[in-house]
């Protein structure tokens, strides 16, 4: 290590289950690390201990802000790091960082967090995460903390500069499965609604409250959260001028408030428009409603605002206003134009599941350009999931039009690449009451998924004849497939 110290600052809580994969990973990266505990139970503390670490506690106040000043008290090195324990480093970021601290001029940086989703989608955000030790520096929000109000004003203060990490930090916490056992949403919940109780003229925390119940797709919270915050709003309780995060707070709270009709939601943004810092969300938000309502030029003009944005979500001035000008190129009937903006889109996220769809799906008629397109990207679970439901789709449009032929050529292009949809063929093949001799190479469990998911776009297509053709033929199946016997209405022979 070089003679200038790295603290590593920590707060935790029962984290003992994934500790040792954030210290093993974490073993060259800190100097000094402080851990302060707020509670736990199980064997946390006994980890850190042995890994070296300076422990602190701090008796839980339902306020993350001040557990993490205290650790900042605790803390003896030039430099903090701020991290949790389900925030993996990588060999790749260690090397990147560790250089940064010996420049004289710097003062701080941000770093790329990397959310995994259980999906196996990522977003990634810019965290201000890194900066010199400083005693005027501190954390304000008793949830979602922040501290980059004192950050910028130590580095006005003492002239220094801020940079930015790329190698990025995989964030494992809000995979929805981890977050519900650890009982997240309640306790957010219950910390936010106390925020806003406290202080109604908190923007931030009725944005955070609002982000939340979008985050577990809870409609009671969000249109409670939503009428309130506007609410607040018309009475001047609280204002937008100033938030950094008030537009896209309106953004949310209209769709709550609105969520079928985006006319209404662009009306109530055009009450407040004057109010709002015009953020990559707000933009994007609004082209999308725009969008909606069928007003292009106006879709248009806020997509590409968001491109000439900087913003911590990168994903907010690069990869989605990107697919939303390819969208907005397919309506005009520009596929070239569409094509160009998904491929821009994939540029700046190759694994982006919505434009790796978009991508096969435009290229889907020129099975060449498809091949061209999957030997020149990573295959990954992603890009698979997006070959089977772009090709589905595409088979589904035949069948709508009882082109089953047309469906089942489809399909045979692209089972070399993806097995499952020999399941597709094979329902083609029981409407066309022909024999299948498929061999694939597909588990029994995928095979059924498979097989359910065809059934429900069979029933939906408005071809009763097809189904009745495929339920003719079925009985093949039922020693496969027993619940097919159900599902269709079988008599037991």
């Amino acid at each position: 290590m070089s003679g200038v110290k790295l603290t590593v600052c920590m707060i935790v809580r029962d984290e003992a289950e994934i500790l040792p994969q954030f210290l093993a990973m974490a073993e060259q990266l800190w100097d000094e690390l402080v851990v302060v505990d707020t509670g736990s139970v199980d064997d946390t503390v006994a980890l850190v201990r042995a890994a070296g670490a300076v422990v602190g506690t701090f008796d839980w106040v339902d306020d993350f802000a001040a557990a993490r000043n205290h650790a900042l008290a605790l803390a003896t090195g030039d430099w903090i790091l701020v991290l949790d324990a389900d925030e993996m480093v990588s060999p790749e970021f260690i090397a990147e960082l560790r250089p940064l601290l010996s420049k004289p001029k710097l003062g701080a940086a941000t770093i790329t967090m990397r959310n995994r989703f259980s999906n196996g989608h990522h977003r990634d955000s810019r965290l201000l995460r890194l900066f010199r030790r400083d005693p005027s520096i501190s954390y304000l929000h008793r949830i979602h903390e922040d501290a980059s109000t004192s950050i910028g004003s130590m580095l006005r203060a003492r002239r220094l500069e801020m940079t930015h990490l790329i190698s990025p930090i995989d964030h494992l916490g809000y995979q929805k499965d981890r977050a519900q056992e650890k009982s997240k949403k309640e306790r957010d919940r219950t910390i936010l609604k106390t925020m806003v109780d406290q202080d109604p003229s908190d923007v931030y925390s009725r944005f955070k409250l609002l982000e939340l119940a979008r985050f577990w797709a809870d409609t009671s919270l969000g249109e409670e959260a939503a009428a309130q915050a506007l609410g607040a709003l018309r009475r001047r309780d609280c204002v937008l001028a100033g938030s950094h995060v008030g537009g896209e707070l309106m953004v949310t709270l209209t769709r709550f408030l609105f969520p079928k009709d985006p006319s209404s939601a662009l009306q109530l943004l055009a009450e407040f428009d004057e109010e709002v810092v015009a953020s990559p969300a707000y933009l994007f938000g609004r082209g999308q409603l725009y969008e909606e309502v069928g007003d292009l030029e106006a879709a248009g003009a806020d997509f590409e605002a968001c491109l000439g944005l900087d913003d911590p979500t990168l994903q907010m001035v690069t990869t989605r206003p990107l697919m939303g000008l390819a969208r907005l190129a397919l309506a005009a009937g520009d596929l070239p134009g569409a094509i160009q903006r998904v491929d821009e889109a994939l540029r700046h996220s190759p694994k982006d599941a919505e434009a790796l769809l978009a991508a096969l799906s435009f290229r889907l008629n020129s099975p060449g350009q498809v091949e061209a397109f999957l030997k020149t990207h990573e295959w990954t679970p992603v890009l698979a999931s997006a070959l089977e439901s772009s090709v589905e789709l595409s088979a589904i449009s035949y069948l709508r039009g009882a082109r089953v032929e047309e469906a089942y050529g489809r399909l045979r292009e692209f089972v070399s690449w993806c097995p499952s949809l020999g399941i597709g063929m094979l329902v083609c093949d029981l409407i066309l009451s022909r024999n299948s001799n498929l061999d694939l190479e597909i588990e029994l469990e995928d095979a059924d998924r498979a097989l359910r998911r065809w059934l429900v776009h069979l029933m939906g297509l408005g071809q009763p004849q097809l189904v009745a053709a495929f339920a003719a033929n079925a009985p093949s199946l039922l020693g496969t497939f027993p619940w097919l016997r159900e599902s269709l209405g079988l008599k037991a022979q």
